[in-house]
């Protein structure tokens, strides 16, 4: 339901512009094969806002799945350092109502495992990376796109930060048993994690 997916993907306000990171602020199309309907429609002509941040000599491309609390403006920081210490391209994708997509789209798991399949399509067909050379890395809400991608494809990594067994649980946990009667299952990350090879 929409309410329920307001209380679990609570994006905040936009925390940057299109000027904001002008040299790594990049804008990836909507697959046909996985968005027939967001490739037909105005709102969603620029495409999916992505950090590109590229490492000299790199060995491969790390995709970033933010937090569920946060934006791509917050998580730039955290993705530049990653670059760094890792020594990886990193590719960190926004969802729908989040950062640029404020206000056009809203969220919901299907809508995250779309932009993050549509980022992961990318990597492999237009940058031409091979599956194992991808690390996919999820923090907390973006563990439930990152497992889903690792579940089905032969990635090189798989690095998850603050992740839940499903959103079912999480909430369990935070606001007791009765919430598994009313509550549908979002990422089951626990069911799929035993496919991640």
């Amino acid at each position: 339901s929409s309410f329920v997916d307001r209380l679990v993907f609570p994006a905040p306000n936009p925390t940057y512009s299109r000027d904001t990171f002008k040299k790594h602020l990049c804008f990836i199309p909507w697959n046909e094969a996985v968005s027939p309907e967001r490739v037909e429609d105005d709102r969603f002509a620029d495409g999916i806002p992505c950090i590109w941040l590229p490492a000299p000599r790199a060995a491969g491309v790390i995709l970033f799945c933010h937090g569920n609390a946060e934006d791509l403006g917050m998580c730039f920081p955290f993705v530049r350092h990653m670059r760094d210490q890792f020594k990886m391209n990193v590719l960190a994708v926004e969802y729908p109502g989040y950062g640029l997509l404020h206000g056009i789209s809203t969220s919901s798991e299907s809508a995250l495992k779309e932009v993050a399949l549509t980022a992961f399509r990318f990597i492999l067909d237009e940058l031409k990376v091979a599956y194992e050379q991808v690390i996919l890395f999820g923090r907390s809400v973006g563990s439930g796109p990152t497992v889903y991608l690792a579940s089905r494809f032969p990635v090189g990594g798989l690095i998850l930060v603050a992740a839940f067994a499903s959103v079912r649980e999480a909430a369990k946990s935070l606001i007791g048993n009765f919430v598994t009667h009313i509550l549908e299952e979002r990422f089951p990350n626990i069911a799929l994690i035993g496919n991640v090879s």
